[in-house]
Formats: C-alpha cells, structure tokens, sequence
C-alpha cells in the first residue's frame, strides 16, 4: 500500500496484495495458483482538474476515479526446466473513467530455464 503527497501525485493511493498457493492440486506439488488485486485512486486535485476542463472546454474525456485488476494465473512446471503460466486478468474501469468498458485479458507466458 502506498500514499503519495496529494497535491503532486496522480495515483496518491495504490493498493496491492495477494495469495499463491503452492500445489493446489495432488500430485502437482511444484504448480503454483495466484490471486491478485490492484486498486488505485485518482487525485482529488487531478478530478478537480478535469471537471473544470469539461467546464470550461466542453471536453467529454471523463474524470478519473479509480481503476481495479483483479488477476488469477496458474504455474505449471511441465519439465524441470519448462514451465508455462496462463493468466487471466479483468480490469474494472480502465484509464479510471468509466468511459472505456471493463475488460478481460487473458494470457500466457512460457519459460525454458538454461
């Protein structure tokens, strides 16, 4: 967790945490299971800003409130020397508006270590 001077930075409050648990399921002891969120919230001073902007310039971008990623991935050692995560990630309110739709990424990463 984090705070940051509110009259200078734009994401004053960031909040991160999460669980893994190591082979979730029997005869897996080497996968690992990952839950994780991120939360952070917008300046007052930066939503201030905006506001007057669409007051002043009729500008439609939106004020930024706050964005969340909740993500759960799953490791999976295939070889002593290979293992491949997928990874699934659903971001609530991306660019903190509310003007882009949530949304799901899903992906995979594959490592070989030499």
């Amino acid at each position: 967790m984090t705070f940051a001077p509110l009259d200078i930075n734009t994401f004053p409050f960031f909040f991160l945490a999460g669980l893994i648990y190591n082979g979730p399921i029997p005869g897996r002891d080497r996968d690992t299971a990952g839950l994780g969120i991120a939360y952070g919230q917008f300046s007052d001073e930066l939503q201030r800003s905006q506001r007057l902007e669409q007051k002043l310039n009729g500008s439609s971008n939106g004020v930024q409130h706050f964005e969340m990623i909740l993500e759960l991935t799953y490791q999976i050692e295939l070889a002593p020397h290979l293992i491949v995560q997928p990874d699934a990630q659903y971001i609530i309110r991306p660019g903190g508006t509310g003007n882009i739709p949530d949304a799901l990424v899903l992906g995979v990463q594959i490592a070989i270590n030499l």
